[in-house]
């Protein structure tokens, strides 16, 4: 699918604290941005070719992998100031603030996909990370268990392997890492 024709709706995402009129968690990006959780708990995949498994604890829990940092482009260094150099992964979960806060009860068993965007306005440089739509025919957002997904550049591939244990499975796919 053409990718230019895609929108950007930047108070759109049911699952921002900035979406909706509804309290609810932070994202995996925004916690780490805050110092609410550390770099491992968000790490980068290592940009080397192959398939490496994750398994996502749920992001409004205190413990455990609370999501992944893929560079769009392996092999090179993330660009603290590029406008988007990255895709963020997160697994959520109707827990806490986020109880009864899911788009469609589909996403409860997929991966959320971000991807963070520095844009210039007025002299002034705004973050914004939005939601990638994992699932445009429908119904939600995520990438659902058992489905796969691979940039459009072909170097990342992403895949929501299982739930097991309160935990999402992932496999990060990278090629072309040099």
């Amino acid at each position: 699918e053409d990718s230019s024709k895609c929108e950007d709706l930047e108070y759109d995402d049911p699952y921002d604290a900035m979406g909706g009129a509804n309290p609810r968690h932070f994202s995996a990006y925004h916690k780490r941005l805050l110092g609410w959780i550390t770099d491992k708990q968000l790490p980068t995949v290592k940009a080397k070719d192959g398939v490496t498994t994750y398994w996502l604890s749920p992001v409004e829990t205190e413990t455990g992998l609370k999501g992944l940092r893929v560079p769009i482009n392996p092999g090179e260094n993330l660009e603290p100031n590029a406008r988007q150099s990255e895709f963020i992964i997160e697994f959520r979960q109707p827990i806490g603030y986020d109880k009864g806060l899911f788009a469609s009860e589909d996403d409860y068993n997929g991966a959320l996909v971000h991807i963070p965007l520095k844009t210039e306005h007025q002299g002034s440089t705004f973050l914004h990370t939005p939601l990638l739509d994992m699932s445009p025919d429908g119904p939600g957002y995520s990438l659902k268990v058992g489905r796969s997904w691979t940039a459009p550049n072909g170097k990342v591939a992403i895949k929501a392997k299982q739930v097991k244990d309160g935990r999402l499975i992932v496999e990060v796919m990278i090629t072309g890492a040099g």
